[in-house]
């Protein structure tokens, strides 16, 4: 009985559970409304029109909105058209091409162009990841961040976190731009929120949710109830201060066995860099693996390797 009462109904009605989580994502964000979704890509495609539909509610008469969008090089935001779209790599853009146009990839960390491209008044949205997941474990810089944000906010552009492979507890912060002090108008999230189970969520701010009208985007079996009590249960473990507190105590300690390791080995000779952090110094370790793991010659031990592309450990 307790599964029948989770049956989905459309996301177009209104459900105890998904209120509730709803609630508690509001509650614990910067976000005043929350989309819910199937997945990390639904989240993305969802912000992408969110994103467009803003820029036509507040210039009404503009026979040209801003319909464009920045990402960043080493980017992933999914396989879906719109998501894809977005994805810097090659390989998972070049089988599906054309995808949809209008997206322009920068330098992750370049703010100079980010600034001038966004002063061009032809961004709808900036999409980036605080901390780059597939791209190598890559984090931005706090200038970076608030270097995208004011630029947004002179140019009347969204800026959107997204957080599908960084948030939800996994910097020790339960959303990783809480480290940066610089706050997004969407945000999307997805993996470990239902604890396995198919869920994604688009969070935002009053003000661009003022611009979405009901039915403008919608979802069969988004915001399933069963789905949702199961990431009610999970948040409230991820939420607990107790437990974010243990993610930080957990990365320093990685990071000082990784630099033990590294003052020990004597057959391989490291090229390494943490990359990065949070606690804007801990937690979220990678390694920028050009040229990073050189086997020394002469032991005979193992095969001389030479990594070209960026790995992450």
């Amino acid at each position: 009985m307790r599964l029948v009462m989770g049956i989905p109904i459309g996301s177009g009605l209104l459900q105890n559970k998904p209120a509730e989580l709803a609630e508690r994502l509001v509650g614990n964000s910067f976000a005043d409304t929350v989309f819910f979704t199937n997945s990390g890509t639904e989240a993305n495609e969802a912000a992408i029109k969110f994103s467009r539909k803003f820029q036509r509610f507040i210039h009404p008469d503009n026979k040209q909105p801003a319909t464009e969008f920045i990402s960043f090089t080493n980017s992933f935001h999914g396989r879906t058209m719109g998501a894809l779209a977005l994805t810097s790599k090659e390989h998972y853009r070049s089988p599906f091409e054309p995808v949809m146009p209008g997206v322009t990839f920068l330098e992750y960390g370049n703010i100079q162009a980010a600034i001038d491209l966004i002063r061009n008044g032809m961004i709808a949205a900036v999409f980036v990841e605080p901390v780059q997941g597939e791209g190598g474990i890559y984090s931005a810089t706090k200038e970076f961040l608030q270097a995208l944000r004011s630029a947004c906010d002179d140019a009347g552009s969204l800026l959107v976190f997204d957080e599908v492979q960084c948030g939800l507890g996994r910097t020790g912060y339960l959303w990783a731009h809480e480290a940066y002090g610089v706050f997004p108008d969407m945000m999307t999230l997805a993996k470990p929120l239902a604890g396995g189970l198919p869920i994604g969520a688009t969070l935002v701010s009053e003000r661009v949710a003022s611009a979405i009208a009901h039915g403008d985007h919608g979802s069969t079996f988004a915001g399933s109830p069963f789905v949702c009590s199961a990431a009610i249960c999970v948040f409230n473990k991820i939420s607990n201060p107790s437990f974010l507190s243990s993610v930080l105590k957990k990365g320093d300690y990685m990071k000082e066995l990784l630099n033990q390791k590294q003052e020990r080995c004597v057959y391989l000779r490291f090229s390494i860099k943490i990359t990065v952090v949070v606690r804007l110094d801990t937690v979220a370790i990678g390694y920028d693996a050009v040229e990073l793991l050189q086997v020394s010659d002469g032991r005979e031990l193992v095969v001389a390797i030479v990594v070209e592309e960026a790995a992450v450990v």
